[in-house]
């Protein structure tokens, strides 16, 4: 009796981990699904919260999964500043609340802990220095 009792027992906590589990994935897939929907579109540094790169530009997400940075010389935009080292496109995913990203250098993929995204801006953590964008494009002459 005291067997059964054990055994039921068991598989009742092994049932409750494993529904825990299963719905932290599922919640983990929302989650994706709405980041991988809102960061579609073109960003740039938020400028309100940091300071800007040396070089003005933007970032472009697809839907595919491909992206493209543009670099200009200065605030002008006249002169864009060629990144393609191979022809190749950057490439970007997000997993389980991580927005992983590979530019055609071919260098490893970063992986930047997303902690705030909406439609307008979103955060980032990368390699322990907090990230903001926000939607726009930097050129006067390219909106």
């Amino acid at each position: 009796m005291i067997t059964k009792i054990k055994l039921i027992l068991i598989c009742t906590v092994i049932l409750f981990f494993y529904g825990c589990a299963s719905n932290k994935y599922d919640d983990f897939k929302k989650t994706d699904k709405r980041y991988k929907d809102q960061i579609i579109g073109t960003w740039v540094v938020d400028t309100d919260k940091e300071d800007p790169y040396p070089y003005p530009g933007y970032i472009e997400y697809f839907k595919d999964g491909t992206s493209n940075v543009h670099l200009f010389e200065d605030i002008s935009c006249k002169k864009e500043l060629k990144l393609d080292y191979d022809g190749g496109v950057d490439e970007w995913r997000i997993y389980n609340g991580i927005l992983y990203f590979k530019d055609v250098s071919g260098h490893d993929w970063s992986e930047d802990k997303i902690i705030e995204m909406s439609e307008t801006h979103h955060v980032l953590l990368s390699r322990g220095q907090t990230l903001y964008r926000k939607r726009g494009i930097v050129c006067n002459n390219k909106e």
